[in-house]
């Protein structure tokens, strides 16, 4: 028999924007645990409780309203937007939200194209396998769209709605999307204190920081983390040196199809004095130093595993991969996020100026 049990969730909070967001979730569940996973600040966090007598209760406090899921085996997990608000939940083969505030109708508008994008995964992966280049390209087309649709749902949500608990995940939706953090400074300052004193609003602080501090002509801040052997591999190791700085992870379909381009750039331009500088953006060991040897990476290659809230990516500004910053002898900015033709220009005229 499925397992279906009832979720009353209730927040304590009288005030829906008080901070902080405090919650209590009472379960009623014949499973013998109850788990309720989310993530702040790129730092995953999981609550649970045991199931006695039908009845589990998870409470805590929140520093920002988050997306949530719920799990019990076997049922099918439920995500949320926790937030200052009472909901009822049904957990079972067919979970389903039975009470629905307009922020959870909301949530679910803002992200239906998820779904979308996940069903034109498997063919992603049969023309991916057939290297039918054609059919990548017309499918690259269909998720630019997809993208276009994303970025244009969360910006006009955010921007009519700069109050509600959804600005801060509809802001960071659609910036992730963009490549130049700087240009949505002020958009991001206009909104509520507590969005931009948030966690998250403080690594968007700090990457729009980093972005700004990327301008060709500037000096690149200097940064170091540990490779896969634990040294420690600074950027001014590379002094003297044409460097770029690339940020890539295992999962990043684009990033691992530039790999062969760029080693054949490495090949072709190491002995004048190119190197290259990894930074994986992963959250696994295991997939970094798997990918890192299937692509053949023989050049520098650190990551802290913290993912997309990699200290190097923070304090570069990264939000979305692939990316890179060209960096010359002397460690100042000479373009970001070059393709792969503009590179190899960028790259051969660098290394002629003497």
């Amino acid at each position: 028999m499925s397992l279906r049990f009832l979720i009353v969730l209730s927040i304590l909070c009288n005030d829906l924007y008080a901070q902080p967001w405090r919650y209590r979730v009472e379960v009623r569940s014949s499973a013998k645990q109850v788990y309720l996973d989310y993530e702040i600040g790129g730092v995953q966090y999981r609550d649970s409780a045991r199931v006695t007598g039908n009845l589990a209760v998870l409470s805590g406090e929140l520093p920002q309203p988050v997306v949530a899921t719920l799990t019990a085996e076997p049922a099918q997990p439920l995500t949320v937007f926790l937030h200052s608000v009472e909901l009822e939940l049904e957990l079972g083969a067919q979970s389903r939200l039975i009470t629905i505030d307009p922020l959870q109708a909301d949530y679910t508008q803002l992200t239906h194209i998820d779904g979308v994008r996940r069903s034109y995964f498997p063919l992603y992966g049969t023309l991916n396998a057939q290297n039918d280049t054609a059919g990548l390209n017309r499918l690259a087309v269909t998720f630019d769209s997809l993208k276009r649709v994303d970025i244009a749902l969360a910006r006009d949500y955010a921007a009519a709605n700069p109050k509600s608990p959804l600005a801060l995940f509809a802001f960071s939706r659609y910036s992730t999307f963009l490549a130049d953090y700087a240009r949505l400074e002020p958009e991001f300052v206009a909104l509520p204190a507590w969005v931009r004193e948030s966690p998250e609003g403080r690594l968007i602080a700090a990457k729009i920081a980093g972005t700004k501090a990327l301008a060709p002509g500037k000096v690149a801040p200097l940064f170091e983390q540990a490779n896969a052997n634990g040294r420690l591999i600074r950027l001014s190791d590379f002094r003297g040196k044409l460097v770029l700085v690339d940020f890539w992870a295992s999962w990043c379909g684009p990033c691992r199809k530039k790999h062969p381009a760029l080693k054949a750039l490495y090949t072709q331009y190491q002995s004048q004095g190119f190197e290259i500088l990894s930074v994986s953006l992963d959250g696994d060991r295991e997939a970094w130093m798997t990918a890192a040897q299937k692509d053949g990476i023989t050049w520098a290659d650190v990551s802290d595993l913290k993912g997309m809230s990699n200290a190097v990516a923070v304090q570069y500004g990264i939000q979305a991969i692939p990316a890179s910053v060209l960096i010359d002898r002397n460690g100042v900015v000479v373009a970001t996020n070059l393709d792969l033709p503009e590179l190899k220009a960028a790259i051969a005229r660098a290394l002629e100026t003497r």
